[in-house]
């Protein structure tokens, strides 16, 4: 064999490597893109029901807030309505659900109280109802503010957590590339060079025996 024909045969040997090289790393690629789709519809279905279940959430939230802002409304108007005090007392026992009206009374006039005013009078009867009705009130005084800075909180929370889920969306893509090696081109690249530098190891190991003279 001739060392014109020998280098000629290392040479399509070392092309038909690198081809069936190329060939198993189109395979790997082309059986990684169709995982790869199949997790994307998959993801995206996922992604389908939770945007259904947040437009849900929003109804709700939409319909419970028309909902307020009307008994907010009727509210309002009932406390503006009420412009005398015998007006307020009928408001003010109908919404404590007291069982007997309050009472509006003037004192009579004295020496140390000559234009003695108004006073408001509640039942004994309904003391219970009147002291269960404010400290109900007063309860819900801070279990507002208690809210208000716990939603606060939970909201810089939700940011804080946003941000982890992208810092490790962005980490887990630069593993999943660097585990498969880089890009399919990256991949035949290096296929390729080692190939090459296999081949040249070759034509020097052929000429080492002498053959090259």
């Amino acid at each position: 064999m001739t060392l014109r024909l020998k280098i000629e045969l290392t040479i399509a040997l070392v092309l038909l490597g690198a081809l069936g090289v190329g060939a198993k790393v189109w395979l790997d690629e082309h059986d990684n893109r169709i995982k790869a789709e199949a997790s994307v519809a998959a993801q995206a279905q996922l992604q389908q029901q939770y945007q259904q279940q947040v437009s849900d959430l929003a109804k709700r939230i939409d319909a419970r807030e028309a909902a307020y802002n009307a008994q907010s409304e009727q509210l309002k108007t009932q406390f503006q309505q009420a412009s005398t005090p015998q007006q307020t007392a009928q408001l003010v026992a109908s919404l404590m659900g007291l069982k007997t009206p309050i009472t509006i009374t003037t004192p009579s006039p004295t020496a140390a109280t000559p234009n003695p005013q108004p006073v408001a009078q509640v039942s004994a009867i309904d003391f219970p109802q009147a002291k269960a009705y404010i400290q109900e009130c007063e309860q819900c005084k801070l279990e507002r503010l208690n809210f208000q800075a716990d939603a606060a909180d939970r909201q810089a929370q939700a940011a804080l957590a946003q941000k982890q889920i992208d810092s490790l969306k962005k980490e887990n893509a630069s593993l999943q590339t660097a585990v498969k090696g880089g890009s399919f081109f990256q991949r035949l690249g290096k296929a390729t060079k080692y190939l090459i530098l296999g081949g040249a190891a070759a034509l020097v190991a052929t000429c080492g025996t002498g053959h090259c003279k």
